[in-house]
């Protein structure tokens, strides 16, 4: 005798075509004989489950007798043979099963059972084909597979969805009443009304969407495009306030992260001049971002002189990176090669020296033709005295 015998009810659970409104927790009725003590007697018993096929997990729901003796002493209604349950077998669905039941006598007696609130409720029909859909031309069981009109594989899933195989294999799905959004799936991938939703081409090429996104690994990378209708490549456009992100870090605010701190080094002094030692602080934008550096250089002697600095973005940044990613810095060193020329121009201070030689010299000179204009007039005899009296002869 077997063990467990598991009525398969393909159910709005098991596929995708499943209600999630209504939440079921099993999917299949299952019955096995055991024999266990009852009112201090043992008995063999029909076992009735419900069971979740994803976990294994079985609901005790009602238990039937096997043999007369216990239906005798116990009142239990009684099923000779599992092939009672669920007679004539297309009139088990999901909530509810006929049992061909026996009295006393041995008498048949087919009931309905419903499954209510974790119970078992049963009502006797007076036939097994005495029930609701004798007033129907047709009926069919929920989740059982039909063939439709034209031969194909045909099911649906708990009143919300069909399913059909077609002769060249496409699996074709959608809602019930909705012709406006019919799925296939076939060797080509999967569409929605004969338009590509995604596919796997012949020499791997992953296309998503309808014209479409491209993806291809080969010799070891992950190759990335986009095509057009006609097959053309055309640009992926990161749009609608998404950002790029590798490794965590903004594409975008990276590239304008590296021109801000370029600028900003950029202001910083690579030479002195005058002095052996300077520094000094500088800020760049580039793309809105901002950033700030500070750096010196250092004159070692007449032929080297070296020069450090570093940059660093604005803290604050969405998807910045590590604290590498928004950081920069240099150094460097410049080292005169060849004779030394003098230079064209004058330093302030060498021509304000210039300028007061250049005055000394010209009081002296004013002074020299006073004293030669002296000289002359007495060598004319224009002297007068009172030229005599003014300059004193040194």
């Amino acid at each position: 005798m077997k063990k467990l015998l598991a009525l398969s009810l393909i159910g709005s659970s098991l596929l995708i075509g499943s209600n999630p409104a209504k939440a079921d927790t099993w999917d299949h009725w299952g019955i096995k004989s055991v024999s266990e003590e009852y009112n201090g007697s043992t008995h063999t018993f029909w076992k009735l489950y419900t069971i979740n096929s994803s976990s294994g997990e079985a609901t005790f729901r009602k238990n039937f007798c096997r043999y007369s003796s216990c239906q005798s002493s116990t009142g239990i209604p009684r099923l000779r043979d599992v092939s009672d349950i669920a007679y004539p077998e297309n009139h088990v669905n999901k909530d509810s099963f006929i049992l061909r039941e026996y009295d006393d006598s041995g008498n048949v007696i087919y009931k309905k059972y419903t499954l209510n609130n974790n119970s078992i409720s049963g009502e006797t029909v007076t036939n097994a084909n005495d029930y609701w859909f004798d007033d129907y031309s047709y009926t069919r069981i929920r989740g059982a597979a039909q063939l439709d009109s034209d031969g194909n594989y045909y099911s649906d899933f708990g009143g919300q969805m069909w399913v059909k195989e077609s002769a060249d294999g496409t699996v074709s799905w959608g809602k019930i009443g909705n012709t406006t959004a019919i799925y296939s799936l076939n060797e080509n991938g999967v569409s929605q009304n004969g338009t590509n939703l995604i596919s796997r081409s012949a020499d791997g090429v992953t296309s998503i969407g309808a014209n479409s996104l491209k993806l291809q690994e080969s010799n070891g990378l992950q190759k990335m495009w986009a095509t057009n209708a006609s097959g053309k490549s055309i640009p992926i456009d990161i749009t609608n306030g998404s950002k790029l992100l590798i490794n965590g870090r903004d594409v975008e605010q990276s590239i304008n992260n590296v021109g801000a701190l370029s600028a900003a080094l950029t202001g910083l002094p690579t030479v002195p001049t005058e002095t052996t030692l300077a520094c000094g602080l500088g800020t760049g934008t580039h793309g809105g971002d901002f950033a700030f550096s500070g750096g010196c250089a250092s004159k070692v002697n007449e032929k080297l002189s070296i020069n450090y600095a570093a940059s660093m973005t604005m803290p604050g940044q969405d998807y910045a990176g590590d604290f590498e990613d928004t950081f920069s810095a240099r150094a460097g060193f410049v080292w005169k090669l060849g004779k030394a020329t003098k230079p064209t121009q004058i330093s302030m201070n060498e021509k304000e020296n210039f300028e007061t030689k250049i005055k000394t010299l010209e009081e002296k000179n004013n002074e020299l033709l006073a004293r030669l204009e002296r000289l002359e007039k007495v060598a004319l005899g224009d002297l007068k005295s009172k030229d005599l009296a003014v300059y004193q002869l040194k």
